[in-house]
């Protein structure tokens, strides 16, 4: 052990152990990057959805809702097929919150509508009740699309929920892949009668 530390502290031993290190790095610098630049490269080619953190609006006091937007964005090289669009409840617990009531004239707005409830924990925000079912989406190289959603609830509860999209690449429809937000927490408060 004395030899090989005295071997390693004189100059000769210093700059073997420095041209060793210099060699490693060679190596694994030839080895290691062309795997990285490969992958870089085939991540390019095929296709890749990514969501944008959801905004959550303010609960109306006329009702109880709330718009929830965000954008999905193919940001691979080959199309991709969103076949479902969902949320995900985490985290739901009663309102400690209140609100006055108040009374508004309806607007009728074109858009996605949710309804959460206590026990469900999944939402399929595409869905709809009455009619033919909504057709997958396509997403071209480089394709951003945004969605409002109308979040309901009929209960005053708090949420904690993420937006889902299963979606496929449209060269490998036989891989499902899923993407997902952080979540995010919606707040409808209890309704109160002014005085």
């Amino acid at each position: 052990m004395d030899s090989i530390t005295a071997f390693l502290t004189s100059k000769t031993g210093a700059f073997a152990a420095l041209i060793a290190v210099l060699a490693l790095a060679a190596l694994l610098h030839g080895v290691i990057r062309p795997y990285l630049i490969d992958r870089r490269d085939s991540r390019r080619d095929r296709a890749w959805l990514q969501i944008a953190v959801p905004e959550v609006a303010e609960v109306v006091s006329w009702a109880n809702s709330c718009d929830l937007r965000f954008t999905v964005t193919n940001s691979g090289g080959r199309p991709a097929i969103l076949r479902s669009l969902r949320l995900r409840v985490n985290t739901c617990e009663p309102s400690s919150n209140s609100q006055p009531t108040r009374t508004a004239a309806p607007i009728t707005v074109y858009q996605h509508r949710a309804e959460l409830a206590p026990g469900v924990d999944l939402v399929d925000i595409r869905k709809r009740n009455f009619g033919k079912q909504l057709q997958p989406l396509n997403f071209d190289k480089g394709e951003t699309a945004a969605f409002l959603v109308k979040l309901v609830s009929r209960t005053p509860h708090r949420y904690g929920l993420r937006v889902e999209a299963l979606w496929y690449d449209s060269e490998n429809v036989s891989i499902e892949r899923l993407t997902h937000t952080e979540y995010v927490t919606v707040d409808f408060p209890k309704k109160t009668i002014p005085n």
